[in-house]
């Protein structure tokens, strides 16, 4: 670990010390690490050491060796580059994570940086300064990882996570209006009853966290799929596609949905986020230049095709497992007329069906919808990573 905390058998309250014995100031002093702050006769040092009860200066005064508070305990995880070479810091305190940009650990913004984030921060006798020369120095020493952001299944430190609403920040979007969770899942299902097209969009979005996490857990060698609802307009596509949408997060969330636009770089992009999170393609027809046959292939072997560095090294390639649900009035990828029977075991098109009732529970759906989301991703997976894989894996093969 490199970020290590020593561990001591005494508290320390926020702005205040503590006198401690010779064997502890012995070992947190060979812990600590020495820095110094100002010149001349206004140059001060202080033995920074990271403990149990926090951020704490080692020092020796008249009546003896005492523990000064610096700042509360927290842990840096490590340090990550975005897509602009943006550098940021992991953080955990309390079992919680969050990141922040390397600027907002500065002298003159530290204290009010991490306060922010409920970690406080002495700024006595440059105490500040001290402690961000200090985090400066840590950052070098973690290796920079990419911070492309998984929704749904991930492993860390060996142990599967699944990053969603619970993350900080969270990567999903969760709002529940009804009363509880069971009386949205009751309305839910009285919405898609005695409608088996609507029931299967639903269980095309689900079966994406299923689907996921037995690959990771058993190993399962299954493959991202897509389905496309075709049909003429005011046959409920869209609003089957903002249902499903809605089980994950916000349908006015381009990650679970959106409109078939952009380049392909950028859907790729995209599509590598997605670990066990469905994602949604309204109007997938629209005219964006993209090859739509090609995107499908790639689609279902999971991997982005392959790409060189200015320096003719490989990139890291995206990946991805997931499934898709498209709308449209003509199909996405016409089957006939591309001579393929490949793609229609990895595109099936469902062809003038209708996915609700009337106007009225198109709307109805709608606005429930955008008034309650993120409860179903949430459910299946918590359920998931209590559950035991392999009965998960008896259970789907039965």
């Amino acid at each position: 670990m490199i970020d290590k905390i020593i561990s001591v058998a005494f508290s320390l309250e926020r702005n205040g010390e503590k006198n401690i014995s010779i064997n502890e100031y012995t070992n947190l002093m060979a812990a600590s690490k020495t820095y110094k702050i100002g010149n001349g006769k206004n140059a001060c040092s202080f033995n920074l050491v990271h403990t149990t009860a926090g951020y704490m200066d080692i020092e020796t005064k008249k009546n003896g060796a005492v523990a000064v508070w610096v700042a509360d305990s927290f842990q840096v995880k490590g340090v990550f580059t975005d897509e602009k070479n943006n550098h940021y810091a992991e953080i955990e305190i309390k079992n919680k994570t969050f990141r922040i940009q390397f600027e907002s650990l500065l002298p003159q913004k530290i204290d009010i940086a991490l306060f922010n984030k409920g970690i406080a921060v002495s700024t006595e006798n440059n105490a500040n300064k001290v402690l961000s020369m200090h985090l400066q120095w840590l950052l070098e020493q973690f290796e920079e990882q990419n911070t492309r952001q998984i929704l749904g299944w991930k492993l860390k430190d060996n142990r599967l996570i699944w990053s969603g609403i619970n993350t900080q920040p969270p990567l999903l979007q969760y709002k529940l209006t009804e009363n509880s969770e069971k009386i949205y899942i009751e309305k839910l299902n009285d919405f898609i009853k005695n409608i088996p097209e609507l029931q299967f969009v639903i269980c095309t979005a689900t079966v994406s966290t299923l689907l996921a996490y037995l690959n990771i857990t058993e190993k399962i060698p299954v493959s991202s799929f897509g389905v496309s609802l075709i049909g003429k307009s005011s046959t409920g596509k869209s609003t089957a596609l903002v249902l499903a949408a809605s089980l994950y997060s916000s349908p006015d969330d381009e990650a679970v949905f959106s409109g078939f636009y952009g380049t392909s770089n950028a859907l790729m992009y995209m599509l590598g986020r997605h670990n066990g999170v469905p994602l949604c393609y309204d109007e997938s027809t629209i005219n964006n230049g993209i090859n739509k046959g090609n995107f499908v292939y790639t689609f279902v072997e999971g991997k982005d095709k392959l790409r060189l560095n200015q320096d003719s090294t490989l990139k890291k390639r995206n990946s991805w497992l997931c499934t898709a649900l498209f709308s449209a009035e003509t199909p996405f990828v016409d089957i006939a007329e591309n001579d393929n029977l490949g793609l229609g075991v990895r595109m099936l098109n469902l062809e003038n069906y209708v996915y609700t009732k009337s106007s009225t529970h198109s709307d109805e759906i709608k606005t429930f919808s955008r008034l309650n989301y993120g409860i179903v991703g949430n459910l299946v997976s918590d359920y998931l990573l209590k559950s035991d894989s392999m009965e998960i894996k008896k259970d789907m093969r039965k």
